[in-house]
């Protein structure tokens, strides 16, 4: 029904050959018999069932005949056709009716010692589309526990083994692959430390900050900045990892600067290697002159190990 229209072709009281709209009507829905119990061939303990097209799972299309099957006395069988072949099977036991990934199912049926007592219809419209171990229409080419699939040329699906403990999905050449957490192309970070207020003259002495690395870091560069500028001479900023330099040329900002990176001597890293949770402090060494500067901030660049 469409609302309180009927789409159906109506048969009247006078028409002639009401068997024709009839018959017109029941082709027009034969799809959805599909599996439907055939009261014409069931009998006794024989059940009769109609036939139709299903897709199943390898994604072709199979035409089921109608068909018979003859169940158990005195049992309820359990009807499921095969997602695989759509072939109509009944069993005594629920290991196929249970195994919605395999089979779909039909009807449960209680048959008494001759014939058949009852039955429920447990069969769902449009469910006959693919399924099971192919997936939707889809040939499955998996073969091991956490495998997955990805689309391969035209987007055919194909199997990407399981990945590796602590591995991570990425893409790789514009296609899915395992990969460790932080591997792949490196992305530069940056740790930025403060290493005074913003109007605070700055003062020279050890362990003007201390903080513990989050992770192991491996550093390519290192930066400073000031808010006021040192004249008068340069400013000059060591950084320490346990207590020792990992600068064999220390950082400065030139006078009149605000920034390391116009600095004359450029810093040189010596141990680039910053381990997880090694304790980091930050020396001034010297100040301006005149200014001596404030508001310092260290930049940390590079690399998560």
């Amino acid at each position: 029904m469409a609302n309180s229209t009927s789409n159906i072709d109506a048969i009247s009281v006078s028409q002639a050959s009401k068997e024709v709209t009839a018959n017109a009507f029941f082709d027009a829905a034969s799809q959805a018999a599909t599996y439907g119990r055939r009261a014409s061939t069931s009998s006794g303990l024989t059940w009769g069932y109609y036939g139709g097209n299903v897709v199943k799972s390898d994604g072709s299309t199979g035409q089921i005949a109608n068909g018979t099957l003859t169940l158990t006395a005195s049992a309820t069988s359990y009807i499921v056709a095969a997602k695989a072949t759509g072939a109509v099977s009944a069993a005594t036991t629920t290991t196929n009716w249970d195994n919605a990934t395999d089979y779909w199912r039909l009807y449960s049926v209680v048959c008494g010692a001759s014939t058949v007592t009852s039955w429920s219809d447990l069969r769902a419209i449009g469910q006959y589309a693919g399924g099971g171990s192919g997936g939707g229409g889809m040939t499955n080419p998996m073969t091991s526990a956490g495998d997955i699939v990805v689309g391969g040329a035209s987007g055919a699906p194909q199997r990407l083994a399981a990945g590796s403990a602590g591995q991570v999905l990425k893409m790789v050449a514009g296609s899915p692959a395992w990969a460790a957490e932080g591997g792949g192309a490196s992305v530069t970070t940056a740790i930025p430390i403060a290493v005074s207020d913003e109007t605070t003259a700055l003062t020279t002495g050890t362990a003007k900050v201390t903080f513990r690395m989050p992770f192991a870091f491996t550093l390519t560069s290192v930066r400073a900045s000031v808010t006021t500028a040192p004249t008068g001479s340069v400013l000059t900023v060591d950084i320490n990892e346990g207590g020792a330099s990992i600068l064999s040329t220390k950082l400065t900002i030139d006078a009149s600067e605000k920034t390391s990176t116009t600095a004359a001597t450029p810093a040189v890293i010596s141990d680039a290697a910053l381990a997880d949770d090694a304790e980091i402090t930050i020396d001034i060494d010297t100040v301006g002159s005149t200014v001596a500067g404030a508001g310092l901030k260290v930049y940390l660049i590079g690399s998560v190990a």
